[in-house]
């Protein structure tokens, strides 16, 4: 379940919940590349579900993760998002869903100046006015979401660092 999407109740059983992300046939080839970075990948995720995705270095995952989010758009294959194709989705639609998506890197892409909390709030940004993201104003809503988010992790102590 994406972080984000905090009004969502998880299914009580993952195992028998209809799959949340599917990917079918998934291929990306790199241009003046001969390999595959991802060949016909599928796999399903339900709601819930606590999936790792492993392999070597150059092996496809940093690839996977850039088409999931649409960072890059995959040359074959079809991507679902709760049963909608974001294959399929553009312009404004298409960074509606995005929103929704997040992804964390290897290489953490945290702002240095801001606090560990204000690190997490940064995935609030989309849904706030102008005003509150020049202040930094955060509805107290959201700065209790943040906290959760890092208890979670067993991050909590580290917010005001």
């Amino acid at each position: 379940m994406s972080v984000l999407d905090r009004d969502r109740k998880p299914t009580s059983d993952p195992r028998t919940a209809p799959p949340m992300i599917q990917v079918e046939s998934l291929s990306k080839r790199y241009p003046k590349s001969e390999a595959y970075a991802l060949h016909a990948t599928t796999f399903q995720a339900t709601r819930g579900a606590f999936v790792s995705v492993l392999g070597r270095s150059g092996s496809g995952k940093t690839t996977l993760f850039r088409c999931l989010n649409r960072l890059i758009d995959p040359d074959s294959g079809e991507i679902l998002i709760d049963g909608q194709v974001l294959t399929a989705l553009h312009g404004a639609r298409l960074r509606e869903v995005q929103q929704g998506i997040a992804t964390i890197f290897q290489q953490f892409n945290l702002v240095q100046r801001l606090t560990v909390l204000e690190n997490v709030l940064a995935a609030r940004l989309p849904y706030l006015p102008l005003w509150r993201v020049l202040l930094r104003e955060f509805p107290s809503r959201d700065i209790e979401w943040a906290f959760c988010c890092l208890e979670r992790i067993g991050m909590a102590d580290f917010a005001d660092r």
